[in-house]
């Protein structure tokens, strides 16, 4: 469901990651798709992730959103947002990608 709408919204994301091993639940269970921004460290690369956020801030409910993680922040389905810690890496800190995860159950109306 979130990768179909991502994919809808925005056909330049070809690179989006979903179920894998992790120690969180998110991953394993199908909740979590990692959305690969492409040139995510130009400033037009930022501006699409932005964009991204906001696309699923504003279908939230519709999606099942749960939480994401954006440029080191984890930003939650109401806009609030907190800065997280530094894990050591570009990836890890989520400066290459848009972690979205779901309550799952979202509907495609």
């Amino acid at each position: 469901m979130l990768n179909r709408a991502i994919s809808e919204a925005f056909p330049e994301i070809t690179d989006i990651g979903g179920v894998r091993p992790d120690s969180l639940k998110w991953h394993p269970q199908g909740l979590a798709l990692d959305v690969m921004i492409p040139n995510s460290h130009t400033a037009g690369g930022k501006a699409l992730g932005d964009r991204v956020v906001q696309f699923l801030l504003d279908n939230g409910k519709r999606l099942g959103l749960a939480h994401m993680i954006w440029r080191q922040r984890m930003i939650n389905p109401d806009g609030s947002s907190s800065m997280m810690e530094n894990r050591g890496g570009p990836t890890a800190n989520h400066m290459d990608h848009v972690h979205v995860t779901s309550i799952g159950g979202g509907h495609g109306d």
